[in-house]
């Protein structure tokens, strides 16, 4: 997802993957660094995506606030295996509890917050669009990446007054992530207003 502007790859076409692995006796593996986006913005849920996988990586740091740290899940006797073959290989944590505390802090709603923060944006981008000189568009299979257009504005003052407004902006796209439920979108689109002059 992070190289294609966090689109999603069709569940479907997921599933066919996972299914030709079944039939042909190959172990899949799913790096579910984003798997609560790739869930919100294409209504799937998680469980039906982990169930393609037989191991799922679930990274702690991309969304769930833990400075390091993922989660491998599968079946137990692969997992029993992990902990003597990650220390042979250096892979262990000292103290990786504290990743785990923060994690699983930010893990109690999430799901909620990222379809919130879907709702939330998808509303604002639908008021930004009235704006002159913007266009933010999904991109086919989207995430909370949109493509945004600018045109007839100066894009240096803008994103210089987005960034004194408290807005990191880039100049082809608008993400949505839970950020977005700090303010609302009121406040938000009298900023994107002002930035564009």
């Amino acid at each position: 997802m992070r190289r294609c502007d966090n689109r999603v790859d069709a569940y479907d076409q997921l599933k066919q993957v996972s299914d030709f692995c079944r039939e042909h006796n190959i172990p899949v593996h799913m790096d579910g660094a984003r798997l609560y986006m790739a869930a919100v913005w294409s209504g799937k849920s998680i469980k039906d995506y982990a169930a393609l996988a037989d191991t799922l990586y679930i990274s702690l740091y991309k969304y769930l606030g833990a400075p390091a740290g993922a989660i491998l899940c599968g079946k137990a006797e692969l997992i029993d295996q992990l902990p003597v073959l990650m220390k042979m290989h250096g892979g262990s944590m000292y103290h990786n509890w504290t990743n785990a505390a923060m994690a699983l802090h930010h893990l109690d709603g999430f799901e909620q917050r990222l379809l919130q923060a879907k709702t939330q944006g998808e509303a604002l981008i639908s008021r930004l669009n009235t704006l002159r000189g913007i266009r933010i568009n999904p991109h086919k299979n989207g995430c909370s990446n949109y493509k945004m257009e600018l045109s007839g504005i100066a894009t240096d003052a803008f994103r210089q007054r987005l960034s004194e407004e408290g807005i990191r902006a880039g100049l082809t796209s608008f993400v949505v992530n839970e950020t977005i439920l700090y303010r609302s979108n009121d406040d938000l689109f009298r900023s994107f207003k002002r930035a564009i002059g």
